[in-house]
């Protein structure tokens, strides 16, 4: 071994026991720690695949739950064009067809989507976000019904392109029923839930 590698491996082993470099494994130093990975990519599993969605020029929504009441997470989507339903199977996620397309929406807005159980049956409702609305899709046994509109984010016509909003759940009040949070960039905005027992 020529001089200055034997001064390298002495320096670093040095350093190593002294904790200034490297780690210490079994008691022995370990040089050049490799680096951890802790989520490993996958690749895509599904693709929204609505109408004009790919120029929505503002963030999806995604949210996970078993819709169908399988025991599995399916895969709920949703852009400024619309919301999908995606089934998980042996197979993979598969696409189930559109919950609702959305008109109206300026291609440059940011949504969100949430599954709860709303109305206290036992499935899993569907609430859709979007800038201009709050939309509420109850699961039935023939899939999820549009409900109507049930309120509006706290966001101004002036701030409306590129507005982003999000959606949190959970029951604020203590009354035992899932209420509803809704973030944007003018304030944060409580909904609660008054759906009758």
């Amino acid at each position: 071994m020529r001089l200055y590698k034997k001064i390298i491996f002495f320096v670093l082993f040095g350093l190593s026991s002294l904790g200034l470099f490297g780690y210490k494994e079994n008691n022995k130093p370990k040089y050049f720690p490799t680096k951890q990975t802790y989520f490993e990519d996958r690749d895509i599993i599904c693709t929204l695949d609505l109408p004009l969605a790919k120029l929505c020029g503002a963030g999806v929504g995604v949210t996970l739950g078993d819709v169908d009441g399988d025991g599995d997470l399916d895969l709920i989507a949703a852009s400024c064009k619309g919301i999908k339903y995606f089934e998980k199977t042996p197979e993979g996620y598969q696409d189930r067809g559109i919950i609702g397309e959305e008109r109206g929406l300026t291609i440059s807005v940011d949504v969100d989507v949430a599954l709860g159980d709303f109305d206290r049956d036992g499935d899993l409702d569907l609430i859709f976000v979007s800038p201009r609305k709050i939309k509420y899709f109850e699961k039935t046994p023939d899939g999820y019904q549009d409900r109507g509109v049930i309120g509006k984010p706290k966001v101004s016509f002036g701030n409306l392109s590129g507005a982003g909003v999000r959606i949190a759940l959970g029951d604020v009040d203590d009354d035992g029923d899932l209420d509803l949070v809704i973030a944007s960039p003018e304030g944060i905005k409580l909904f609660e839930n008054i759906i009758p027992r």
